[in-house]
């Protein structure tokens, strides 16, 4: 479980990062470019709006299932087959409506705060998710297309964001549904921290409204980050600067390939 210290440590590290460079010392840590960031930064905002957009009393759809299909994978680097199956889709199509529906509440906020969150319960959670999975084909694209349904419970997921929370992990060992669910679980533990909103969530907003407003005459502002979001946000940032800092000499051959692999962003 990732403790709220190193979250903490990696917030300073960010604000520095935004305030002697601004963002385009962010993009270089994430090894991207101004469009490719703006891509993101912004498609983001539209994505969350599509669903926040559908009336509350209003089911979702295989039409909605689709177009969060591809909302996902915009946000991956390759697509993957999805199973048109009629049963997986009827199955993915309730189970999306089931995630949607769920609240900080329906977590055990109590449980969460005090670590006590039981295999029963990430089970619980792993079962309503496994239609989207099957549908989507992995747990990468479940996570984005989650976070874009209901982004006050559900973080992205990746294999940088796994390497930064648990750094002795297994190559493959991302793909997997029950590691997911128990992140999610700790994402909330960390946001319920009683340091979490003074120590982090507000300083890394602020640096992040700053560094915007450094160039907002050619690109506009973002909506402010959630909490779920801005963890999220840290861990992907954190995982970046840690590969940049393992990252071999110059010129060589493993420099090289680990190069390759990180232009292909997750």
């Amino acid at each position: 479980m990732l403790e709220i210290e190193r979250l903490i440590d990696t917030n300073k590290k960010l604000i520095r990062q935004l305030r002697e460079g601004g963002l385009d010392a962010l993009d270089k840590v994430l090894n991207t470019t101004r469009k490719t960031a703006a891509t993101y930064r912004y498609s983001y905002d539209r994505y969350l709006q599509y669903f926040r957009d559908k009336p509350a009393g209003e089911d979702l759809t295989e039409q909605d299932l689709y177009v969060g299909f591809g909302f996902a994978y915009s946000w991956m680097a390759t697509i993957k087959q999805l199973d048109p199956r009629i049963k997986i889709i009827d199955s993915a199509v309730d189970a999306l409506n089931e995630v949607r529906s769920i609240h900080p509440a329906d977590l055990g906020p109590g449980k969460i705060k005090t670590g006590t969150i039981s295999n029963d319960e990430v089970l619980r959670i792993q079962r309503t998710i496994e239609p989207i999975r099957q549908f989507l084909g992995s747990v990468t694209g479940s996570s984005k297309l989650l976070h874009f349904v209901n982004p006050e419970i559900f973080p992205i997921w990746d294999v940088t964001i796994h390497g930064y929370c648990d750094q002795n992990h297994l190559k493959n060992s991302s793909d997997s549904l029950q590691r997911y669910v128990r992140h999610t679980f700790n994402v909330h533990s960390l946001i319920n921290d009683a340091s979490f909103n003074e120590i982090i969530y507000h300083p890394l907003t602020k640096a992040l409204n700053q560094a915007h407003e450094t160039v907002r005459d050619q690109y506009r502002i973002p909506d402010p980050m959630s909490k779920v979001r801005s963890a999220e946000f840290l861990m992907f940032f954190g995982g970046r600067l840690e590969r940049i800092q393992q990252t071999p000499t110059f010129g060589s051959k493993k420099a090289w390939k680990q190069g390759q692999k990180m232009r292909a962003t997750p």
